[in-house]
């Protein structure tokens, strides 16, 4: 087996067995996926398409291989939309007479988020890939 993205530094939380010190188990926890549906191609197969719900693993048939790749794309488009929105509307509040670089990011999965002064560990986001950025000289 490959490794699907790159190796990280903590691998998971270990959690030690107080009966018996030296044993336990890992928790991992591995976050949604943007890019789903992700094909499986054991050795001398075709490829398989798995989704997971909850502690069970079901194969994807071929409509709903389809409609995983439909909603990937659409998702896409509806991050870069935002982006794209997020950005226009910021454009409307700058000065006229500065010039400015401007680079928007959003999540590759929507969600929320508050960010103020009461929270300064807040939850782990996705990390994002899909990116809009623009120069911008008025």
């Amino acid at each position: 087996m490959t490794p699907s993205g790159p190796p990280t530094e903590n691998p998971g939380l270990q959690v030690e067995d107080p009966a018996d010190p030296g044993h336990g188990f890992l928790v991992i926890w591995v976050a949604r996926s943007a890019g789903a549906p992700h094909a499986f191609s054991p050795q001398g197969s075709g490829r398989h398409y798995p989704r997971r719900v909850g502690t069970e693993k079901n194969w994807l048939s071929e409509a709903e291989i389809a409609e995983a790749y439909r909603a990937r794309f659409a998702g896409l488009a509806e991050r870069l939309d935002l982006a794209d929105k997020i950005e226009t509307d910021f454009l409307k509040r700058l000065s006229t007479d500065q010039t400015f670089v401007i680079v928007t990011l959003v999540p590759d999965l929507p969600g929320m988020f508050t960010i103020d002064n009461e929270a300064p560990k807040p939850s782990p986001l996705p990390t994002s890939t899909n990116t809009s950025s623009r120069w911008v000289s008025r």
